[in-house]
């Protein structure tokens, strides 16, 4: 894939983990490359929709930073739908050992429930105000508060040390509104956050955002 900058992107994350010590739990979040879903315009949370040509591209054109920088994670986690484990295999230039990739469906999209499958420009400018309210709960599915709550048990079952987590936007997004990322930041792009000490719900809270490097939106696939 043509004219992509990744200096960003290697300047951020080799800062990020140089600056690291083993007392910190420290996360690089990933967001899963396009899907067919994100290509369709579909409501995809836990459909299992796989990555579009182009989302494949742009997985694999991570690879030329994150390969140098894999060594640095104690551990590697993806979400088990099938749109973010691709995105893990490529973007790590397909590992010979699979299990380096831990594939867990604690961090899965939101689950749209009865949204799933929909189109998302057939729905009524009410529903689409819906699916972005921070309070959102999907009919039949999950609320955003839920993936967030998920997603920081998830996190404070880690030790100490720096994680690679691919996961989606939503999950993303949830995580992180209190600090600022109120959007979905584009597929294929990579935040570095610290965590806090665990409170006393065993639930991961936010220390601090360290970086995000949004994948740059191309016109066209080249």
């Amino acid at each position: 894939m043509k004219n992509i900058d990744l200096r960003q992107l290697e300047i951020k994350l080799s800062s990020f983990l140089q600056t690291s010590t083993q007392a910190q739990k420290r996360l690089v979040l990933v967001r899963s490359a396009e899907s067919q879903g994100n290509l369709s315009g579909t409501i995809t949370g836990w459909m299992d929709v796989r990555l579009s040509d182009f989302g494949r591209k742009q997985a694999f054109t991570l690879n030329s930073v994150l390969s140098k920088y894999q060594d640095h994670f104690r551990t590697i986690h993806s979400s088990d739908l099938q749109r973010c484990s691709d995105t893990a295999f490529y973007a790590l230039g397909f590992p010979s050992d699979e299990e380096i990739i831990k594939q867990v469906s604690a961090l899965r999209e939101l689950n749209f429930g009865a949204h799933e499958g929909l189109h998302y420009d057939g729905l009524s400018q009410e529903e689409k105000q819906k699916l972005s309210d921070p309070l959102y709960q999907a009919p039949q599915g999950e609320s955003w508060p839920q993936v967030k709550e998920r997603a920081a048990r998830y996190f404070g079952q880690l030790n100490t040390g720096n994680h690679l987590i691919f996961t989606h936007g939503g999950v993303i997004t949830s995580y992180l509104y209190d600090q600022g990322i109120t959007e979905m930041p584009n597929n294929c792009s990579v935040l570095g956050l610290t965590l806090a000490e665990q409170n006393q719900k065993d639930l991961a809270e936010l220390k601090q955002l360290d970086f995000v490097w949004n994948f740059p939106h191309l016109d066209e696939d080249i």
